[in-house]
């Protein structure tokens, strides 16, 4: 077998000397290079190498010359003419089968069993190291109706393939071969790597595992940020928008985005958003589409002035086929009008633009993953989608080998890919048992619930998943495995972080009793008293010790003042300045544990006990004068693009906070990131922008994001009129 040679003359053009760039651009040339040679020499070949001279070229006219005398055989004594358009579409799908065949080979290392036969080719994920397939969307007949021959012939040799053509049989002139340098396509021809790798470098890059192709995207990922635009896949865009409410002044705004958070008179209106796109030339003839996450409401689409869609679908999600209006190789004007007159309005979800094959695509919305047959040995998966050329729905199979069951405290998530693009699965087993309730895999499970919004407290409706993530995270943390979600806020992130963080999904309808998340938490999600009440009954793989009133102790002197722990432990004792003021068992129904005792000021301290030894201890204080600003982040550090929440509060100069502070904090950042929005947790749920911010209930909060390009740490500072500032370092993760 010939071993293929690289053209680094033409990757050279590719690359111009010139370019400022350079330095980069040759590192992933020689990446690549290091990568072909490597993939080569595992499959017993030598490394590839640039042939020149006479005897080079003569060789190759010469096989040339054999190609044509076999395609000129190949068509049948009556020659060219006596072709049927049959015998050509099995010439051409008998080819691809063969490029899949090779492909399957490249991964793998060596073509399907003649067991496993041309099925392998379309199966999904299964347990074959390399494997990075399917190969094909699912295995068809010759246009005869007749299945195609397939046979391993061992490890070194082709394998046979070839159509039997239309009398059926094998060996007789009609049969339809492929062409036998197709088997080796992949080694010189990868455009299968679409969706990762740029599309003038697809015909040399080679990625045999996860490993070198991680090493090989890490390396021309700046060729990748100096593309024109997205030639295939799916694409974000979240920045370069611009936002107006009269189409004459415009400011940018990254989306999503929720215009009303600042200004409620604009709840009733309309805004305009518009952005700039260009796409290479080489998307032209490919299906671009844009998929709006969710939008309020009223929503139309425009591309270079012309009107593309309408809809007036709330938060729902939906797409919009933009392939006949786009200028490829050009600038390109999105516009997109959204109506307030519903409520809060703006983009407020991502806004995704899709290029795909037009053919070659899984249609948005019909793939289906569900596992009808569990065991503890092997767990079947069936996925289903339809395609534009597929005149019915689509059907896969495979097994996954001891599987993993997805449960409330072990949401093991499982991967698979429909035509290039990656999807998320679950194995489980679910089902409503009259009279006793859910069962999870067999297991009773107690329905602990809430109903979620799509609330993110300073930003408001504009979805961010690490905000969610946050939200969902602060109920799981109270115990709670299960949300009923309102169909408006039923997006596909929404869902997807459900499954990521263990929580159960509820049908609409079901009438499991539920409360919405601010009934435990305020609208910036900080823990509300009620929120460490359920967290001692609900969550049982933490220990809950939690003292109530929830700030500090304070009152007249010698007023009887209600207090109560919130504790997993069985019993409590309260002291008083030192003083017990009784030790009391938990209550049968699990509530909190209550003393009412005379205030004075100081100290007031709770012991927990389980089994009668000590468990742990809170205490409150209380508060005196106004010291100075306290910062307090929930995270140490932050990824570039990562949402940062940091707590604000005043305090004494012990470091005790004011639950009656009502001071307007404000704020400045130095560093590589930006104040994106601050919040008080009030129920009247105004916000007063990201420059400053006033407690409410003693505390606030500030989100910040941490931009990318820079290693250094960001610098957040709070300040109040007459308390000290203060100041936290978030270094970079």
């Amino acid at each position: 077998m010939k071993t293929p040679a690289i053209d680094y003359a033409a990757l050279r053009k590719k690359f111009p000397a010139k370019d400022p760039k350079k330095r980069k651009r040759v590192a992933a040339i020689r990446a690549i290079a290091r990568e072909y040679e490597q993939k080569r020499a595992a499959l017993g070949h030598g490394a590839p190498t640039l042939k020149k001279g006479v005897v080079f070229y003569a060789v190759v006219i010469l096989g040339l010359a054999i190609l044509g005398s076999l395609v000129l055989s190949a068509t049948g004594k009556g020659g060219r003419a006596e072709i049927s358009r049959a015998q050509l579409q099995a010439r051409k799908s008998v080819d691809a089968v063969a490029i899949a065949l090779g492909r399957y080979r490249y991964h793998v290392g060596k073509y399907p069993s003649n067991e496993e036969g041309l099925d392998a080719l379309a199966a999904i994920t299964p347990n074959k190291k390399g494997w990075n397939g399917p190969y094909v969307n699912h295995v068809v007949q010759d246009p005869w109706g007749h299945d195609y021959v397939y046979v391993n012939n061992g490890e070194g040799e082709y394998p046979t393939l070839y159509s039997a053509g239309l009398d059926g049989k094998p060996g007789t002139t009609d049969d339809v071969l492929p062409d036998r340098a197709l088997f080796d396509e992949p080694f010189r021809d990868t455009s299968w790597t679409k969706g990762w790798m740029p599309y003038y470098l697809r015909g040399y890059v080679l990625a045999p595992d996860k490993r070198t192709k991680s090493a090989i995207e890490d390396e021309v990922k700046a060729v990748l940020a100096a593309e024109q635009g997205p030639s295939d896949g799916e694409f974000v865009l979240r920045d370069g928008w611009e936002f107006s409410r009269d189409g004459k002044e415009w400011k940018d705004v990254r989306v999503p985005h929720d215009w009303t958070l600042a200004d409620r008179s604009a709840r009733n209106g309309v805004g305009w958003y518009r952005r700039t796109v260009e796409l290479p030339m080489g998307s032209a003839g490919k299906f671009v589409a844009l998929r709006f996450g969710g939008a309020m409401a009223g929503l139309e689409v425009s591309v270079n002035g012309e009107a593309v869609s309408g809809r007036d679908c709330g938060n729902m999600s939906f797409e919009v086929d933009v392939s006949s209006k786009l200028r490829f190789g050009e600038k390109n004007e999105l516009l997109v009008k959204v109506d307030a007159a519903k409520g809060e309005a703006g983009l407020c979800r991502d806004v995704v633009m899709a290029v795909e094959d037009f053919e070659d695509r899984a249609i948005w919305g019909t793939v289906k993953i569900t596992t009808p047959e569990i065991s503890p040995e092997r767990a079947k998966v069936r996925v289903t989608y339809k395609t534009p050329v597929s005149a019915s729905e689509i059907v896969n199979e495979f097994e996954v080998e001891g599987p993993v069951l997805w449960d409330v405290y072990n949401p093991k998530l499982y991967e698979t890919k429909v035509c290039g693009r990656t999807y998320r699965y679950a194995i489980r087993t679910v089902e409503f048992a009259a009279g006793e309730g859910l069962r999870l895999n067999g297991r009773l499970v107690q329905l602990k619930g809430a109903v979620l919004d799509s609330a993110l407290g300073p930003l408001g409706m504009a979805f961010d998943g690490g905000a969610m993530r946050r939200k969902l995270g602060i109920l799981r943390d109270m115990g709670v495995n299960a949300l009923r979600i309102p169909r408006g806020a039923r997006s596909e992130e929404v869902l997807a972080l459900c499954d990521e963080t263990g929580l159960i999904v509820l049908p609409e309808g079901c009438d499991v009793p539920c409360e919405f998340a601010e009934g435990f938490c305020d609208s910036c999600m900080m823990p509300k008293d009620r929120y460490w009440e359920y967290r001692s009954k609900w969550n049982e793989l933490k220990d809950t010790l939690r003292l109530l009133p929830h700030w500090n102790w304070e009152g007249s002197d010698g007023e009887k003042v209600p207090v109560s722990c919130c504790t997993s432990g069985d019993e409590a004792e309260l002291f008083v300045n030192g003083e017990s003021a009784g030790r009391r068992k938990r209550p049968a129904d699990g509530g909190p544990v209550a003393w009412e005792v005379p205030y004075e000021p100081g100290e007031i301290k709770a012991i927990v006990f389980r089994n009668g030894h000590p468990m742990g201890e809170d205490f409150r204080k209380t508060a005196f004068k106004a010291d100075s600003v306290k910062l307090s982040p929930e995270a140490a550090e932050l990824a570039d693009g990562e949402l940062g929440f940091v707590k604000v509060e005043i305090v004494d100069e012990d470091g005790t906070a004011l639950p009656h502070a009502t001071d307007r904090v404000s704020f400045s950042l130095e560093g590589p990131g930006e104040i994106v929005a601050a919040g008080n947790g009030s129920p009247d749920g105004a916000y007063a922008g990201a420059e400053s911010v006033q407690l409410y209930g003693g505390r606030a909060l500030v989100v910040i994001r941490r931009a990318g390009g820079s290693g250094l740490p960001l610098k957040l500072t709070a300040s109040a009129s007459g308390v000290r500032p203060e100041s936290v370092v978030i270094p970079r993760k």
